[in-house]
């Protein structure tokens, strides 16, 4: 049976009963790591001249899932296929349940197509990267035992939940609207993989290496575990959104780093007209943006603080 699927999407279904993962790079056109590392598992797996769609009978537990997450904005190299909202904001149940209209942006469309996928998942790695400096971390809602089961295979110092729906609250939508979030509403268990900087390409094989590890600790592939638990990760949770005062702002030396610890009153940067933005608790900058992201009324960076639950 060659199940119809979404186009840039492989699945691949293993002699014996097992549970369902996929690993997506993409999701956000411009964040090549992931991309590249997608590009590796095909080669691996056989799979590079293959068209989309479904391979049975293949030497390995239960199904695993390879898929571009966004190939119209990976073809455009930029964040969005449509410029507007990303398909990383597009997974709310009641915009993905609505009828389509003609005006529908691509990534809202793309979403569509996937979502089925999703919910049928029972493991979800989605490949990020960010657009300033960072180590890698890994991002989720709410962290769980499930979760760590998931994530503490990877190289990880810090992983960086939402409890609070900072950034459904942020950006004025009724959720995350994030894979990972909609994975976790249907039941399976997901994570935001943030690779590093967007166009550092020096990890890929790391994290190549990094997700062949996960597929045998899941127990998809046989031969034996080859990777070992890392050190706990600290887990730190959103606390504010800071926005930007104008499209010019320039950081202190370090600020435009993400995971820089601060402290309250500390000077992250100064706007064109002399505005300073100071830290408004002690804390975490994450997510800073790089200069030439940074437009008025949006997001310049997050906020986050040490979960303490």
């Amino acid at each position: 049976m060659n199940e119809t699927l979404p186009c840039d999407v492989w699945k691949l279904v293993g002699t014996t009963p097992g549970p369902t993962t996929m690993v997506i790079g993409g999701t956000h056109g411009d964040e090549l790591t992931g991309i590249e590392v997608i590009k590796k598992l095909l080669e691996v797996f056989q799979l590079q001249n293959q068209p989309t769609g479904t391979l049975e009978n293949k030497p390995l537990r239960g199904t695993v899932v390879f898929l571009f997450g966004n190939p119209e904005a990976i073809r455009l190299r930029q964040r969005a296929a449509s410029g507007g909202r990303d398909l990383n904001r597009c997974f709310i149940q009641s915009e993905l349940d609505a009828p389509a209209l003609p005006t529908d942006s691509a990534d809202l469309i793309r979403a569509r197509e996937l979502a089925p996928l999703l919910a049928q998942a029972d493991f979800v790695i989605d490949l990020h990267s960010t657009s300033s400096e960072s180590p890698p971390f890994v991002c989720l809602g709410r962290d769980s035992e499930a979760h760590r089961h998931l994530y503490q295979h990877l190289p990880i110092e810090y992983v960086l939940s939402d409890p609070d729906d900072i950034l459904a609250h942020d950006e004025g939508r009724p959720g995350r609207g994030t894979t990972d979030d909609y994975v976790d509403l249907h039941g399976g268990i997901a994570i935001a993989y943030e690779t590093g900087k967007e166009d550092d390409l020096s990890r890929i094989d790391h994290v190549f290496h990094e997700m062949m590890t996960l597929l045998h600790e899941i127990g998809h592939l046989e031969g034996g575990k080859e990777g070992s638990v890392q050190s706990a990760p600290e887990v730190f949770a959103l606390a504010e959104s800071v926005h930007a005062h104008s499209d010019v702002f320039i950081y202190e030396p370090g600020m435009n780093k993400g995971w820089q610890a601060v402290n309250k009153g500390q000077l992250v940067g100064v706007y064109d007209d002399g505005t300073e933005e100071r830290i408004s608790e002690d804390g975490m900058i994450v997510f800073p943006k790089s200069a030439n992201k940074i437009r008025t009324g949006k997001n310049i960076y997050y906020l986050a603080r040490k979960n303490l639950a």
